[in-house]
């Protein structure tokens, strides 16, 4: 990535604070909420105590700690599923957020063009040299059928008897194909066309 362009760490650093703090204060929620619910138990079985005990001002004391702890637990629940239920970013957030990441993406791609352009231009070498050699190699084998084992008109007689006879040639070299396969793509076509016209000018 070239120097000063916006890094796509830099971007979640930028957008990515907002969410921490958000569920930093739903954990908060949740922690109390906890708490809450632990302390409704507590409560109870201080009232179960007081009633058994015949104290009154223990057993008003764990009601009351019982119902605060309701409206407690009920008040963090109803945050923490506001927090989880309301977004965190407007849609025009989420268009800002996009738009970053792909002029992130873009001009990380277009560093690495002139190095795909090589590349293409090297596979484009290969596919002509090899194709040609191809071509060669397989000229002299049907030349050699042809002339030397005499093998003519589909026919190949070696002791007097004729049989049939299929002209050999070289075929199925993977490595080539594979250049071919890629040279001819329209995007690597496209890339070389541009290398090309770069060169000539």
């Amino acid at each position: 990535m070239a120097a000063g362009k916006t890094t796509l760490e830099e971007i979640k650093s930028k957008w990515l604070k907002n969410y921490e703090e958000k569920e930093k204060e739903k954990a908060d929620y949740q922690e109390k909420y906890e708490i809450a619910k632990e302390r409704i138990k507590q409560a109870l079985s201080a009232a179960d105590r007081a009633y058994k005990n015949a104290d009154m001002k223990a057993y008003y004391k764990a009601q009351e700690d019982k119902r605060f702890n309701e409206d407690a637990a009920k008040m963090y629940l109803d945050k923490v599923q506001e927090i989880e239920r309301e977004p965190y970013i407007t849609r025009k957030e989420f268009n800002e957020i996009f738009g970053d990441v792909k002029a992130y993406f873009d001009n990380f791609v277009a560093d690495d063009q002139e190095k795909l352009a090589e590349v293409a231009m090297q596979m484009l070498e290969i596919r002509e040299r090899e194709s040609k050699e191809l071509l060669e190699a397989n000229a002299f084998i049907k030349f050699a059928q042809l002339n030397l084992l005499k093998a003519k008109n589909g026919l190949y007689s070696e002791d007097g008897s004729l049989e049939t006879f299929k002209v050999k040639e070289l075929t199925n070299y993977e490595g080539l194909n594979f250049v071919r396969f890629v040279c001819n793509h329209s995007f690597i076509s496209e890339l070389i066309s541009e290398k090309q016209k770069a060169c000539s000018n």
